[in-house]
C-alpha cells in the first residue's frame, strides 16, 4: 500500500461497529437490507479524486454455490456476480445441458486462477464421471473447444488465501455459431468458413504447427543420441515392424555415420533415441538431418499439419562418463616394448572419442 492509502479508508459498519475496509474491485456481499459507510482522511493525506461505490440489491449472493443448471442454447457462466474477484473457500458445479444441440461450442471471455491452489475442472459429459477435457488453473486462456455431445460439467474449487479474477465462459449451441470454435481467436470468420493466421491450422484454427524437434545431444555414455520434441508426436508412424528402423526418420547421409547395426526407437512420445552402431563416425556438432512428412501431433486427424525436414546439430553430452579401458591379452608385456590400443571394433561406441 501506499502512504496514501495508509492515511485514506472506506469501511462498511455493522450494527455492532466492527469495521471492514472497502477494497477496489472486491465485492462485499452484505445480508442486510441497509448499510452504513464511513468516510475517514488522514490529516497527512494527499487530496485525490474521490471515491464511488455501485450498489445492487439482489435475492442472491453473486457467489456461486451447489449446483447452477444452464439449458438456454446460448449463454454466460461466470464464477461470481459482483466485483471483480472470486471469493475463497468455493466449491460450486455447473451443469450446461441442450436437450436440442448436437453439441456445445465454449469459449473462455477470461480466465484467472491462483494458479496451483484454485482449479475450473470440465468434464465432457453431465457429471464427474463424464471425461475430463481440462483441470485449469493459473492465467492461460484456454482455447475454445467444442463437446462431443449436448451437455458440459464444471466444477470450480477455491482455498482459504489469494483471490483472483475467475473466470467466464459464452456457451452455445455448436451448430447456431457462424465459424467453428469461433475460429479460435486465430482467424477471421468469412461466410461460415474461418481464414486462419499463419502457423494455426483446422477448420476452426484450432491446431497448432506440427511439433519440431528441439534438439539433439548424446548421451553421457556417447552410446546413444537423444532428439527431444517440443511435445507429444505421432512417432512418425514408428510401430509395430518399422518401430526400429532408423530410415523411416532419417536420411541416409545420416545413417552411414552411425555405424554398422545402429537401431532408433522412441522412448515416449517425445523423445527419439538412436543407439549407436559398431564403427560409429559422428561426433558432436555434426548434423542429423530428418526426413519430413511424418511428424504430426499424437493422434492425429486428416486436418493436422505435418512437419518439415529439419537438421539439427548434435550437441555435446552433459556429463560425460569417461571411457574405460580393458586390457584383454598377456598379464606381462617386456619392457620397452610398445603397447597400442584400437578401439575402433569397440561395441557400440565405435572407436569414437569423446
Amino acid at each position: 500500500a501506499t502512504n496514501d492509502q495508509l492515511y485514506r479508508s472506506i469501511e462498511y459498519l455493522d450494527n455492532e461497529e466492527t469495521n471492514t475496509k472497502i477494497i477496489e474491485g472486491r465485492a462485499l456481499i452484505l445480508p442486510a437490507t441497509s448499510a452504513s459507510l464511513r468516510f475517514s482522511v488522514d490529516s497527512q493525506a494527499t487530496l485525490a479524486d474521490g471515491w464511488q461505490v455501485e450498489y445492487f440489491t439482489s435475492s442472491n449472493t453473486g457467489i456461486c454455490v451447489g449446483e447452477t443448471i444452464f439449458t438456454g442454447a446460448q449463454g454466460f457462466v461466470s464464477d461470481h456476480q459482483f466485483g471483480n474477484f472470486y471469493a475463497n473457500n468455493q466449491e460450486c458445479n455447473f451443469l450446461i445441458t441442450i436437450p436440442s444441440a448436437r453439441a456445445i461450442t465454449v469459449r473462455f471471455e477470461y480466465f484467472e486462477l491462483e494458479d496451483g491452489f484454485d482449479f475450473l475442472e470440465v468434464y465432457d459429459g453431465s457429471g464427474w464421471s463424464a471425461p475430463l477435457i481440462g483441470f485449469l488453473s493459473g492465467s492461460t486462456v484456454p482455447r475454445p473447444f467444442t463437446t462431443s455431445g449436448n451437455s458440459l460439467y464444471l466444477t470450480f474449487r477455491t482455498d482459504e488465501t489469494i483471490i483472483a479474477q475467475g473466470f467466464k465462459i459464452f456457451y452455445s449451441d455448436a451448430d447456431l455459431i457462424d465459424c467453428p470454435l469461433f475460429c479460435s481467436g486465430k482467424g477471421e470468420c468469412t461466410n461460415g468458413e474461418c481464414i486462419c493466421e499463419d502457423g494455426s491450422f483446422g477448420t476452426g484454427c484450432e491446431l497448432f504447427p506440427p511439433p519440431e524437434a528441439n534438439s539433439a545431444r548424446f548421451s553421457d555414455s556417447l552410446d546413444r543420441i537423444l532428439i527431444e520434441y517440443e511435445r507429444d508426436t505421432n512417432r512418425g508412424g514408428m510401430f509395430g515392424s518399422l518401430s526400429t528402423r532408423c530410415n523411416i526418420i532419417l536420411e541416409e547421409e545420416t545413417i552411414e555415420l552411425l555405424g554398422f547395426q545402429a537401431r532408433c526407437l522412441w522412448r515416449d512420445d517425445k523423445t527419439f533415441v538412436i543407439r549407436m552402431g559398431n564403427e560409429g563416425t559422428i561426433v558432436p556438432g555434426d548434423v542429423i538431418k530428418l526426413k519430413g512428412g511424418l511428424i504430426q501431433d499424437t493422434n492425429p486427424t486428416s486436418e493436422h499439419p505435418i512437419g518439415n525436414a529439419a537438421s539439427l546439430k548434435v550437441l555435446e553430452p552433459r556429463e560425460p562418463i569417461p571411457p574405460q579401458v580393458v586390457v584383454i591379452g598377456p598379464t606381462v608385456v617386456q619392457q620397452g616394448r610398445d603397447l597400442t590400443l584400437d578401439a575402433t571394433a569397440t561395441y557400440i561406441t565405435g572407436g569414437r572419442q569423446p
